[in-house]
């Protein structure tokens, strides 16, 4: 699989795609058609994955606008970075790099309110100036939290170093711009962003006795282990007593002696499975942070939910999540 990377951390994000925020609502705008990411002025902007410039250019609502394409999934996408602070040195048909520099943050163009990377992904160069949804355009969060997740139960290595009691959880090879979050006995723990590839995530966690550790790297689950801590019991300094053998032959020729009651047989009462909670889709949400927030995942979710397409949830939807 190729290599692809979140330009920056998703904490950064402040338009998710296909919402409308109250800025668009009060200047007349439609749906977002890309997702926004708040960083100050000037800042890099990494490409996203590897492939080749298509188009440089500007507009008068997306301002300096660059266009690279990316293979994935069996097809070529298009990826638009917009609003950047100035004209880019790239020209088309020049090769990029995942992490790339390919411009700078910046806040050209008339929908744009402030310093920001508007991104998009379309299936032509034209669908990051105008498509409708699910057609030619579509969520390039999601679609870069899939290419990352895939194959992440095979890179991502978690180790479990005892200490005083409780345990260090260290997990390497988790892909950069990714968010590691740890779940204790079910509830969301701690969450940490990785900036670099290559850097190893340390969470200290308390152990009191016996706890599952679950690991989830943007909503996957990679790993899920029982461990078991806190101080160990005082061992016992009273001496074991002494059997009186007289007193338990007697009982127990005693107890030979009486017939046994029957016993009825009690059918056993049928168990009943727990019906899934609900939850109602707010603005902002996608399958990945409710998935993260119930400590599931995005299949189970769909499934759940009969969801084909797993970038297509709206505002008010009820989801049924598992019990």
């Amino acid at each position: 699989m190729a290599n692809f990377m979140l330009p920056f951390p998703l904490s950064k994000v402040t338009g998710e795609f296909n919402t409308r925020s109250a800025y668009r609502i009060k200047h007349g705008l439609g749906a977002h058609r890309g997702t926004d990411w708040a960083m100050p002025n000037k800042t890099p902007i990494p490409a996203v994955g590897s492939g080749t410039i298509k188009y440089v250019g500007s507009s008068k609502v997306l301002g300096h606008v660059i266009v690279q394409s990316v293979w994935a999934e069996g097809k070529t996408w298009y990826v638009g970075y917009c609003h950047l602070a100035e004209a880019p040195s790239l020209k088309a048909g020049d090769k990029v790099k995942t992490g790339d520099v390919v411009g700078l943050v910046g806040n050209t163009g008339s929908a744009s309110s402030g310093p920001h990377l508007h991104a998009t992904l379309g299936t032509t160069v034209k669908s990051v100036f105008y498509g409708q949804h699910n057609k030619v355009i579509f969520d390039l969060k999601q679609f870069l939290l899939r290419q990352i997740s895939g194959g992440l139960k095979d890179k991502v290595k978690v180790n479990y170093q005892p200490k005083n009691g409780n345990v260090v959880v260290k997990i390497e090879g988790v892909p950069a711009g990714s968010t590691v979050t740890l779940n204790k006995d079910g509830k969301k723990a701690t969450a940490r962003k990785v900036k670099k590839e290559g850097d190893t995530v340390s969470i200290g966690v308390t152990l009191k006795a016996r706890h599952e550790l679950c690991i989830f790297v943007n909503g996957v689950q990679v790993e899920c282990k029982t461990v078991v801590g806190g101080k160990k019991a005082a061992k016992s300094t009273t001496p074991p007593p002494v059997m009186d053998y007289k007193r338990v032959i007697a009982e127990q020729t005693a107890a030979a002696a009486k017939p046994e009651p029957k016993v009825e047989e009690k059918k056993p009462e049928p168990v009943k499975e727990p019906e899934p909670k609900t939850y109602t889709v707010v603005s902002g949400d996608t399958l990945g942070v409710i998935a993260n927030k119930f400590g599931t995942s995005v299949t189970e979710l769909a499934k759940l939910n009969n969801i084909a397409n797993i970038n297509l949830i709206s505002v008010g939807q009820v989801l049924k999540i598992p019990a």
